[in-house]
């Protein structure tokens, strides 16, 4: 279930999903969530068996609104945003091959673009060559209000997951980009 508190600790809702995954709330106050979706350890999201993962809208009282379906094969959606520029938009960061951003027009559940080199840092002609637009494994996805996009990038399965965070301006430019952080809270 996907659960909602207060600010002093106290739960105010429930709502019943599938195999729920990322959360973002809609300035509305409207949710979304990923379904069926599985996180079992530190190597992050993971496709749940049986049926595909969908990002599904709730209302603020836990009607379903719509639902956006998987808009390539074997997507994995790993985090969701709702675009502080646009709030009928939401970002999907597609950690799978796709390694895209997609941007969905929230009243219709529907893509209305996406962000990046379709198959990121993996794809042709020359695979693992980095750089502006090509994505590794896209973890995390935010606007702020100017309209500028920030990606997380990580790789699992790495001692320190080597996060690289990027700032990309409103025309798809990248502005900056901060590279192998990592943070140590014991040794």
């Amino acid at each position: 279930s996907v659960r909602l508190y207060d600010l002093e600790g106290r739960e105010t809702r429930r709502f019943e999903v599938a195999k729920p995954g990322p959360v973002a709330i809609g300035a509305d106050g409207g949710i979304f969530v990923v379904e069926n979706i599985l996180w079992p350890n530190d190597e992050g999201w993971k496709l749940a068996p049986g049926n595909a993962p969908r990002v599904v809208r709730l209302s603020p009282e836990g009607k379903r609104l719509g639902v956006c379906n998987a808009p390539k094969s074997g997507w994995l959606p790993s985090a969701l945003s709702v675009d502080r520029k646009n709030p009928n938009r939401l970002l999907i960061a597609d950690a799978s091959r796709n390694q895209l951003v997609y941007k969905i027009d929230t009243p219709k559940m529907q893509v209305a673009g996406t962000f990046g080199v379709p198959g990121g840092y993996l794809a042709g002609p020359v695979p693992g060559r980095v750089g502006p637009g090509r994505l590794m494994r896209p973890w995390g996805v935010g606007t702020d209000a100017s309209g500028n996009l920030y990606v997380l990038n990580a790789k699992p399965h790495t001692a320190v997951h080597r996060p690289v965070i990027q700032k990309y301006d409103k025309r798809g430019k990248l502005v900056w980009d901060i590279k192998s952080l990592a943070w140590v809270d014991s040794v």
